[in-house]
């Protein structure tokens, strides 16, 4: 009996391990992994017309109206910004930061209301 019991008892062990990794490997995926695709959570990027046009506006506002700023971080990698003045002389300053699967480009919107 006790070694019936041993047994159920190493199966479950080995049967969550199992779990706990392929869940892991999951989010690492979703997270980490550049090269894995996140249309699973992130949804599909069909865009509309409407929002292709709207895109290519603001990807041109912001190349009118931007400066480009490339730094190199301390791991070598280039990190590359747009500066933005304010047409009004001011001591206020805005840093919007887009997301992990975003794009600069993407953050428009929310620049012009600055």
């Amino acid at each position: 009996m006790r070694k019936i019991f041993l047994i159920i008892i190493c199966i479950i062990l080995i049967l969550i391990i199992i779990a706990i990794s392929i869940i892991g490997n999951y989010f690492y995926n979703l997270a980490l992994n550049p090269l894995s695709p996140k249309t699973i959570v992130l949804g599909n990027d069909n865009k509309t017309e409407q929002e292709e046009l709207e895109q290519l506006e603001n990807e041109a506002w912001l190349e009118e109206h931007s400066k480009s700023v490339i730094i190199s971080s301390y791991d070598n990698l280039k990190l590359h910004s747009f500066e933005l003045k304010n047409s009004e002389e001011s001591n206020k300053w805005v840093i919007v930061i887009h997301g992990y699967t975003s794009k600069a480009k993407d953050m428009v919107n929310s620049i012009r209301s600055f």
